[in-house]
């Protein structure tokens, strides 16, 4: 996350400079949030504390605002209430848990120069007395046709460097009873399990981001577009498989322990297990995403290149090693790149000497051997995930 976030702080201090440009992901040191808003969104005001800033869009009718709140005597229902009532809109407030703080949610309804309707939130931050209201809206004779758009926004946001479920998915799917599962690994036994609605919720934000994706296809910024989808993918399951990642890991570990290079043999298995799930495209009609969502392949669901590669890319970060998901339209393909210590072939990243080995999840080869008729570099699209 830490890599991730110098990233992008390069870009924001261009994006300010340039103040009117294509928003980019905006990240708050100060009070220790971030946003991955969908592409295209562009700063119309702005503070010189970043404590208020309002963003439109160019392309679809739909604004953002968010506005730090600071109050000693309040909680997040309070403060939207608040904000909400400042602006004479019409609305009902619901609280919930997300990562363990109260955060706030409502949809709303209220009359500028027109009438429009939308969703906000209002979550504690890292600082003291410190809350977070996000709005967004657009009119309300277009509030079904945005819907998706506006959720996507508001569930975009990360706090604390937590690489967590959004908090319009953790409303909407709340934690419910666990779900043993039962793996083989090469040799090794692991039992774990997920939470129930894990599932449910996965293929709920799969498709929440393919329709906002879907936006995208003929637009400048598709190729933007489309990494941002494979990122709110992967910022949603990372926490939904804490517990079955670290179950396996651990497992492997002590499986592996005679190797000269555990990580690397841990690496191996993982890759030969993803390699044997059953071949399946996640497809109902041409209007839904066939990306099969990671704790339906868990649960063993059938799966292809990007979701098996995005895996691999997940198990890599909870043993805290580097990987990037690459992505290919010509090639039609995905394959994962990890910054394993071994020989063949390897990624790049243009910007960087770091090398990442790469590796096929849907021929039966080992970590970097890839086809042929894929190895020019630069048609693969790099994923760098938090």
């Amino acid at each position: 996350m830490t890599r991730y976030l110098k990233q992008i702080n390069l870009l924001i201090i261009f994006l300010f400079c340039s103040f009117k440009l294509f928003s980019l992901p905006f990240v708050n040191q100060n009070y220790n949030y971030f946003v991955d808003l969908p592409e295209g969104y562009q700063i119309e005001e702005i503070d010189e504390n970043f404590t208020s800033m309002m963003f439109s869009h160019p392309n679809i009718p739909v604004s953002f605002v968010m506005k730090i709140y600071e109050d000693k005597k309040s909680d997040s229902k309070t403060i939207l209430t608040n904000a909400l009532t400042k602006l004479n809109a019409n609305f009902m407030i619901d609280s919930f848990s997300w990562q363990g703080l109260k955060t706030s949610i409502s949809d709303f309804t209220m009359s500028l120069d027109k009438k429009y309707a939308g969703w906000s939130l209002c979550v504690p931050l890292q600082k003291k007395d410190s809350y977070l209201v996000m709005l967004c809206y657009t009119d309300e004779k277009n509030k079904q046709n945005c819907e998706q758009f506006i959720l996507s926004s508001l569930n975009s946001l990360i706090i604390n460097n937590n690489i967590y479920e959004g908090p319009i998915v953790s409303y909407a799917f709340p934690k419910g009873q666990k779900q043993e599962i039962n793996l083989q690994i090469g040799k090794s036994k692991i039992k774990t399990h997920i939470d129930k609605n894990d599932a449910e919720a996965s293929q709920f934000l799969v498709d929440m981001e393919f329709g906002v994706f879907s936006l995208y296809v003929n637009h400048p910024l598709w190729k933007e577009a489309w990494q941002r989808y494979y990122r709110q993918i992967y910022c949603d399951s990372f926490s939904r498989l804490d517990k079955a990642a670290t179950d396996i890991i651990l497992q492997l570990k002590k499986d592996c322990k005679k190797s000269n290079n555990i990580e690397l043999e841990i690496g191996r298995e993982l890759l030969a297990w993803v390699q044997s799930f059953y071949y399946s495209r996640n497809v109902e009609n041409k209007f839904s995403s066939d990306f099969s969502p990671l704790p339906t392949i868990l649960l063993g669901a059938g799966s292809d290149c990007d979701s098996r590669s995005m895996l691999l890319c997940l198990f890599a970060k909870k043993m805290g090693i580097e990987s990037i998901l690459l992505i290919s339209r010509e090639y039609k393909h995905a394959i994962a790149a990890v910054e394993f210590d071994a020989q063949g072939q390897k990624y790049s990243p243009p910007e960087s000497d770091r090398e990442f080995l790469l590796g096929e999840t849907t021929a039966d080869v080992t970590w970097g051997v890839i086809a042929q008729d894929h190895a020019d570099r630069a048609k693969w699209i790099p994923v760098y995930l938090p």
